[in-house]
């Protein structure tokens, strides 16, 4: 299960907390996101592919102004101005100096047959007995709401067996307000959460992107 399908999925949760996960209301909300994305689907003349590697790059080099340099480069003024604040808000957070990039595989687990989730974190760094997920949202169209986000975060966040370290996500979002760039953080230690409702939820939101068309939000 890809990054943009659980963001696409968080979005057709309910805007306020308390409210179930099953319900009508949800199913239309994740019938019209499916449709909505079929009908019009990405058309930029680039994308979010490798783009977490640039990052690393900048912690293994100690060098966030080589990472602003390369996306400087494009030759897309639309990606630079998406790029820009997502590196800036990373590094500002997560300095190059204190962090170091590490090879991160979180177990997979079945939601149901066929149907397996695995952290989708884009890359992870390590300060002493600290482990940081990073995940960030690029898309400027996501701004979710805290009860979208927090059932999203919960699952992200759950404890991975087999390490000692205290481990962190650190969560960002970039929604487009205004015309400009508006950067969200969220940093999290990692803690057991009840999220089999919102497994469900994205069980749900899978078979029917499945009957639609399984490529559909296979993207970053």
């Amino acid at each position: 299960m890809k990054k943009n399908t659980l963001l696409r999925a968080s979005e057709c949760l309910p805007e306020f907390s308390g409210k179930s996960f099953d319900t009508p209301a949800v199913e239309q909300r994740i019938e019209r996101k499916i449709a909505q994305y079929k009908r019009s689907g990405p058309k930029l003349s680039w994308d979010y592919r490798g783009f977490e590697n640039l990052l690393r790059q900048g912690y293994q080099l100690k060098s966030p102004e080589k990472v602003l340099d390369a996306i400087g480069d494009s030759r897309y003024p639309e990606e630079k101005a998406a790029k820009t604040p997502i590196a800036k808000a990373i590094f500002n957070n997560l300095p190059v100096d204190e962090w170091t990039p590490i090879e991160l595989t979180a177990p997979s687990k079945e939601l149901s047959p066929g149907i397996e989730y695995s952290p989708p974190y884009d890359f992870a760094l390590k300060q002493g007995n600290r482990i940081a997920c990073i995940f960030y949202c690029p898309y400027a169209s996501i701004a979710l709401k805290k009860a979208q986000r927090d059932p999203l975060l919960q699952l992200l966040s759950k404890p991975i067996v087999g390490y000692s370290e205290i481990f962190e996500l650190h969560y960002f979002e970039f929604p487009k307000i205004k015309s400009t760039r508006t950067p969200f953080y969220e940093a999290k230690v990692f803690s057991y959460s009840n999220t089999e409702a919102f497994e469900k939820h994205l069980e749900k939101f899978q078979r029917k992107n499945e009957a639609e068309d399984r490529s559909l939000f296979g993207g970053h």
